[in-house]
């Protein structure tokens, strides 16, 4: 769960991997919602932790890293 200010920049997808809700009412009633469907709260769980592990795993920030750091390194430096 999350609002739409707070996913910002993350690429998510509203009922796929995240449930977003602006305001007070809704936010809690997504909640309530989850909580009531066991099934639908434990299909998201698991696809929220699948977003996770395919976006933001050690490895997969260590080989992003990594390729930042050769393409800053194959710049030609301008003095």
């Amino acid at each position: 769960m999350s609002t739409r200010l707070g996913s910002e920049g993350i690429p998510v997808t509203h009922g796929r991997n995240i449930r977003l809700a602006d305001d007070p009412e809704d936010f809690a009633a997504a909640v309530i919602e989850l909580l009531r469907n066991r099934k639908e709260a434990a299909r998201m769980a698991a696809a929220g932790r699948r977003f996770v592990e395919e976006h933001f795993a050690w490895d997969v920030i260590g080989a992003r890293f990594e390729e930042t750091l050769h393409a800053a390194a194959a710049r030609e430096v301008v003095t």
